[in-house]
Order: C-alpha cells, then structure tokens, then sequence
C-alpha cells in the first residue's frame, strides 16, 4: 500500500492524473444533476401536452356536435332550390362576390392558405378547375372575407377588392342569428353571382377546400319554378320567395361556416 508520503510525492510529479479524475468526478454530478432537470422538464411538457389534449378534444366534440345539427337545419331547404332548373344560369359581364371563409388563428397546414389562393385565383381571373365558375367572367369583383387571415393572405395586393371583412367571428360560438347578420349585408348590395369558398370537413384527419356557386336573387329570377309546384306554401311561393331564399342563403352560410370551424380542428 502507499503511504501518504509517497501519494504527495507521485501527486506532485503527475498533476494531471488528480485533476482528471476530479474532472471526471464533477462531470458526472453534473450529468446527473442535469439529466434530473431534464426528466422534470420533460414530465412538465408532458402535463401541458395532455391538458391541451383535452382541450383540443372538447372543442372537436362540440364542433362536431354543432356540424351534424346544422347539416339536418340546412339541407332539406338547399335540396329543394338544387331541384331548380340550373343550367345557363350564371350572369356573365356582371358583378361577382366572392365569400371567402378563413380562420382569426394562424394555423399550419393549408386550412388557410388554400382558401386564399383560390380567393386569389378568382380575382385574378385565373383557371380554378370549375367549368361554369369559369365561364362567369364578371366585370367587377367583391371579396367579403370572414376571418382575420384571408385579409392579411390579399390585402397586399387586393385591398381595394374588398366589401368587408368579419374578423373574431367565433370569439362568442357562432350561431343563427351571427350568420343572418352577415348575409343580410351580403344580400344588400344584390350581386348577380355569388360564390363561397370554404374548408369542407371530412374527418378527423382529413378536410378538403370547396368552391360553391350559390344563388343569387337575379339568378333566381331567370329559372322555371315549377319545380316548386310539387310543395306547398303558405301564402304563395310567388309572395314569400324572396324570404325563402333569405333563408336559405342564410342556411347555406352557416353550414359552411359551421365546417370550416370543424375543419380548423383537423390539423
């Protein structure tokens, strides 16, 4: 065994050897010390991931929820204009409002993104894949944007396209009553054509965009109706159709508010 006087006599003549091993010592405290940080930090992560877990849960639950309510409000009325005669309806070389619904939350993915392009497809006059959308050919174009995010995605380029923009929309749940007030200021103006552009929910992991041409009160004007004939109304479809078709834009707006809202929690 080495005695004390010889241990200091070796530990002067090879300094180095003492100050590794006490090097490797401190290395090894603080790995362990920074290892038990990590696991706390990690279990930390793991408690907000989980909460925010069941916060995302319960917002996809209640708007599926509103989503299958408002399909069977919606699509008995939006069946019975679909059985109008629609061909060659659209109002060429007139005015065109496009109704584009994003989100107010800056989301990954294309959930805003492909709403905009297409958004901007059209005021550009560019192909956008549909036939008849197409062949519209408007001479002038509104943008009503409901949403934060399609403003800041077009503003640059086409502000002056703009009608008006419904920001925070959902910050109080969206409901009836919300969408009357914006159709109504989208009905005022008495466009010849009318197209929204919205998410389309299809499941919880998948949504796709959609480009609806809806019906314009000029438009409705210039089809047969008696397709009606085989409904009764109370009093006459030719006194009340004006409401009707209040009612149904309405109806179709909410809906598709009501999916892009469902199609948000997709990603």
């Amino acid at each position: 065994m080495m005695s004390k006087g010889k241990l200091a006599s070796w530990a002067n003549q090879c300094p180095w050897v003492i100050c590794h091993l006490t090097t490797k010592r401190s290395f090894a405290s603080d790995n362990l010390r920074s290892l038990s940080l990590r696991m706390k930090s990690i279990k930390s992560i793991q408690k907000i991931t989980k909460a925010m877990k069941m916060v995302a849960a319960s917002k996809f639950k209640g708007d599926q929820k509103r989503l299958e309510i408002c399909k069977h409000f919606s699509t008995p009325l939006t069946d019975i204009f679909n059985r109008l005669n629609q061909l060659d309806i659209n109002i060429k070389n007139e005015d065109l409002a496009i109704i584009g619904i994003s989100s107010d939350k800056g989301l990954c993915g294309s959930v805003n993104t492909s709403v905009s392009r297409i958004c901007k497809k059209l005021i550009e006059r560019e192909n956008v894949g549909n036939e008849i959308i197409n062949n519209i050919t408007p001479n002038k174009i509104y943008v009503y944007g409901i949403g934060e995010k399609i403003r800041s995605a077009l503003s640059r380029l086409h502000r002056d396209k703009f009608e008006v923009i419904y920001n925070e929309y959902n910050k109080i749940p969206i409901n009836f009553l919300t969408c009357s007030y914006i159709a109504e200021r989208i009905l005022k103006n008495n466009h010849s054509n009318i197209i929204i552009i919205y998410n389309n929910f299809k499941s919880a992991i998948s949504f796709d965009t959609k480009i609806l041409n809806v019906f314009s009160q000029k438009q409705l004007n210039k089809m047969n109706k008696k397709e009606l004939a085989s409904f009764e109304f109370e009093p006459e479809i030719d006194y009340i159709f004006k409401d009707v078709y209040e009612f149904y834009f309405t109806s179709l707006l909410y809906n598709c508010i009501i999916q892009n809202l469902a199609a948000e929690q997709v990603i």
